[in-house]
């Protein structure tokens, strides 16, 4: 099976007061990965409501998600799939918040974006409610797992309105889907045939996908020379261009990406240099000089060649004061 790492970061940006976004995600260890076991679980939700309200569906979104799936848990195609235990979790996270907005007056208008994702062996699933996204990027090209639960973006896809339409509509950020809100949720399920190695999943909230285009999310992952470099990267440069809104980014490294400099250049993202690594025989040449001239100073020390400040060779005159012999 291809090794996988995770990355993420959630950033309140540089105009919101407080983070709605959230992130969990939980990996299993390769050595202890075997078939047919949950290998990895993660969760991105963009909170909804206004007076903290969207903070606290988001949080309970994941937290739910992560307490009921967990990597190790075995999954028995007899009884289960990956697919119906995503679902099964979603569902419980939206009876959470409901009953969360109903303790705080009922009226709180409290709900989230989710995606949830598990690795099951070398298989990918998504369930997905809202307008949150998941990327894959394999080599040179990157596409959109997910479809927006957005009114502009269903304008597109039924072709009433083009995506440059869409992009500036004053109805964009109009959900038609999210958890806490409606009285049952209706969630899309991805399953991706199976990862292969360099394969990257991208998940992350709109206040990414706002700012930076797929070409420069595809962009950011080769010009930084880790996954935890290119989630930083993307939330750096989404802030350059005003960070609108809380930015979460994801992501999920399938064995290693061959990043490319040159693409990512022509994608429009200059480069992240490498920081220079510090050789190992340069620490052992200096451990290896310091030992021997501890080694020598010791030799020539007890052989009266020289002495320590202070110390006398034994039998020698010694002058005070006074000029005299003692």
């Amino acid at each position: 099976m291809v090794p996988i790492r995770v990355a993420f970061v959630s950033d309140v940006g540089l105009v919101r007061e407080n983070n709605e976004d959230a992130v969990g995600a939980s990996l299993l260890t390769e050595e202890d990965v075997v078939s047919g076991v949950v290998r990895a679980v993660f969760v991105v939700a963009d909170g909804m409501g206004g007076h903290e309200h969207g903070e606290v569906a988001s949080r309970l979104a994941v937290d739910t998600v992560t307490t009921l799936l967990t990597p190790g848990m075995t999954v028995e195609p007899a009884r289960s799939s990956p697919a119906r235990l995503l679902v099964e979790a979603l569902d419980e996270a939206h009876r959470a918040i409901k009953k969360a907005g109903a303790g705080d007056g009922g009226d709180a208008g409290m709900g989230t974006t989710a995606i949830a994702g598990l690795v099951v062996d070398d298989v990918l699933t998504l369930a997905h409610i809202g307008d949150s996204r998941a990327y894959l990027a394999r080599r040179d090209e990157i596409r959109q797992l997910t479809d927006d639960h957005a009114w502009a973006a269903e304008q597109v896809r039924q072709g009433v309105i083009t995506s440059e339409d869409a992009a500036v509509h004053p109805m964009r950020h109009y959900l038609t889907r999210s958890l806490g809100h409606q009285n049952e949720i209706d969630a899309d399920v991805i399953v991706h045939d199976p990862l292969q190695d360099g394969d990257v999943i991208v998940v992350c909230t709109d206040g990414l996908t706002n700012h930076v285009s797929d070409d420069e999310i595809l962009g950011c992952l080769h010009a930084t020379p880790s996954a935890r470099g290119a989630v930083q990267h993307m939330t750096a440069l989404a802030k350059e261009r005003g960070g609108s809104d809380n930015i979460t980014v994801l992501i999920i490294e399938c064995g290693r990406l061959r990043r490319s400099a040159q693409l990512a250049r022509a994608l429009g993202v200059a480069a992240v240099a490498r920081r220079p690594r510090r050789s190992r025989h340069l620490g052992w040449a200096v451990v290896v000089v310091a030992l021997s001239l501890g080694l020598l100073g010791g030799v020539t020390y007890h052989r009266g060649w020289w002495t320590w400040p202070g110390h006398f060779k034994v039998g020698a005159p010694v002058v005070d004061g006074g000029g005299g012999h003692k």
